[in-house]
């Protein structure tokens, strides 16, 4: 319960201190947080080491 799976493609070139993840909020056509949605520091990004940004082949990084 610490990962978040997302798009490498979006943490490329990132480090973890740049990213905060988003927890609760399932509504993003709403404008603003859902009662209950938080923000949490990244503490490492896990790219996938086959990730091909030409291609997006294996474009997932999981975050902690």
């Amino acid at each position: 319960n610490q990962y978040v799976m997302t798009a490498a493609h979006c943490t490329a070139g990132s480090s973890a201190s740049q990213i905060k993840v988003l927890l609760g909020e399932h509504s993003l056509s709403i404008g603003s947080a859902v009662d209950g949605a938080y923000k949490v520091s990244v503490a490492q990004i896990i790219q996938d080491s086959a990730y091909n940004a030409n291609t997006l082949n294996r474009d997932f990084s999981i975050l902690k």
